[in-house]
């Protein structure tokens, strides 16, 4: 801190030592007036917390109150003239500083928690920050005026390549590369910019040891495991869990089991829709509003199943779904991600921010193709196998009926031609599937009426089953 800019404080305000009654004081105002302009502090009211700006990273870090009060105690120590130190110590007490903790609070305080930065990817050498009119990256220098909070510990260089990471780990795992190459690439530049902007998340599914874990821990190491954390999909309604979330940017659920997103994934729909949300800490009345913007990856061995409720058509739009099979030249490396970030890091960072470049340059939407787009629609189908039967395969005929003892034999038929084989469709016994079909038919937009008595076309006598509709077979194309 300058010479004159202290001594212009000191003249407006005092001396920020005096003696009084043999002993040193401390001016405290002016000690909080030259401590605000010897570096950038915000005090966030409502979160009561302490933000400062560090020159040297370029990223805004939270620090405690006795953090502030340690800074407050060195920095006054380092202005004592010919003042022994013994002599500061005990004008420093506990209680003085205390007291200029909380004026410092109300100096630098501000009830608006500032937003992070948006579009931009903080880096080892400079911030990358998306220009609308070149649609592209430019790298700058660290400024106070690009707020944020998290870094990406790699050095940016545009000409740098990954081509093991694409050649010997995506393309041979990847069941559909030409379609999802790129969306992984889009999904990755997402990470980077630490906001959900297309509002999906991303499930990769298939055989065990073909990579998968792989491709999720390098895109960890790249991040940071300061701005990631595991999560379990069960436990994603606990609003105690998601505090620990508050301040990550990705979270991952790796190798989970076919079922895991069977119960209470109403969540994922919350948490990656953008919506503000009301977080509770434990053994604590007090609330955390975190924007649910956070990024997804989930990993299973086989196909998921997904209970989706009423949100059928949300989860169409928001899921993503890659598939992955064997190679046909299978080579295990050991520790593979690592040999891959630390021989190809700076080449897969060029390469994801490629990707935010791609994604900001359409708008934040990552379009899926008409293949990726059926592959969701399949999942979800064979997720609720029942419902699904019946709304393709039911459809309203006046006058006309279908025994129920047909419309469970259709359905393990459309089962076995669709290729359902979750845990979804095995786990069914006959009486199960025949109560769903009676649940899905009642429920039905056409409102189908259920009798003990009705007539079908070709029987002599009257059965169980469902009037004025028709069954209606669809050929499945595999």
């Amino acid at each position: 801190m300058q010479k004159d800019k202290i001594d212009e404080i000191c003249t407006k305000m005092g001396a920020i030592f005096h003696i009084e009654n043999k002993r040193v004081r401390i001016n405290e105002p002016c000690l909080c007036e030259l401590f605000k302009e010897s570096g950038i502090y915000c005090y966030i009211r409502p979160l009561k917390i302490f933000e400062y700006y560090d020159h040297t990273t370029g990223k805004t870090v939270r620090i405690s109150d006795d953090e502030i009060r340690t800074r407050l105690r060195a920095f006054a120590a380092g202005l004592r003239g010919n003042i022994s130190i013994t002599n500061i110590n005990l004008a420093l007490s506990y209680r003085v500083l205390c007291s200029a903790l909380q004026m410092f609070k109300d100096a630098v305080g501000t009830d608006i928690y500032p937003e992070a930065t948006r579009f931009c990817i903080h880096t080892r050498n400079g911030i990358l920050v998306y220009d609308q009119e070149l649609k592209n990256f430019r790298l700058c220098d660290f400024s106070p005026e690009i707020i944020s909070r998290s870094m990406i510990n790699r050095v940016y260089n545009p000409k740098a390549e990954c081509p093991m990471f694409i050649e010997k780990l995506l393309k041979p795992m990847l069941l559909h590369p030409e379609d999802d190459l790129d969306t992984l690439q889009q999904l990755f530049g997402q990470y980077l910019l630490r906001e959900n902007l297309s509002q999906q998340f991303l499930v990769i599914s298939g055989p065990a040891g073909v990579g998968k874990s792989v491709l999720v821990s390098v895109i960890e190491r790249i991040l940071g495991l300061e701005n990631i954390t595991e999560f379990q999909p069960s436990r994603l309604s606990n609003p105690y869990e998601m505090v620990e979330y508050s301040n990550k940017h990705l979270l991952t659920a790796k190798d989970v089991e076919n079922d895991a997103l069977s119960k209470g994934i109403n969540a994922l729909k919350k948490i990656t829709g953008n919506d503000y949300l009301a977080l509770e800490k434990k053994h604590s009345n007090e609330r955390v509003y975190v924007r649910g913007n956070f990024n997804i990856i989930i990993t299973g061995n086989g196909d998921l199943t997904i209970d989706f409720g009423a949100g059928r058509d949300a989860f169409a739009r928001r899921l993503i779904w890659v598939e992955c099979k064997v190679p046909e030249k299978f080579e295990r490396i050991t520790d593979f991600d690592k040999l891959l970030v630390n021989e190809e890091g700076d080449g897969i960072f060029a390469w994801g921010v490629a990707g935010a470049c791609k994604l900001l340059n359409n708008g934040g939407i990552i379009t899926k193709t008409e293949r990726q787009e059926k592959a969701v629609e399949y999942l979800l189908d064979e997720s609720a196998p029942v419902e699904s039967f019946i709304r393709k395969c039911v459809v309203p005929v006046a006058g006309n009926g279908i025994a129920s003892a047909d419309l469970t034999a259709a359905f393990y038929k459309y089962s076995h031609q669709a290729r359902w084989n979750s845990t979804a469709v095995l786990s069914l016994t006959p009486r199960q599937v025949e109560q769903r079909i009676r649940q899905a038919m009642l429920s039905s937009p056409h409102k189908f009426r259920y009798s003990t008595n009705i007539e079908v076309q070709g029987m002599k006598k009257r059965v169980r089953g469902y009037m004025n509709c028709k069954l209606k077979f669809p050929t499945v194309k595999s």
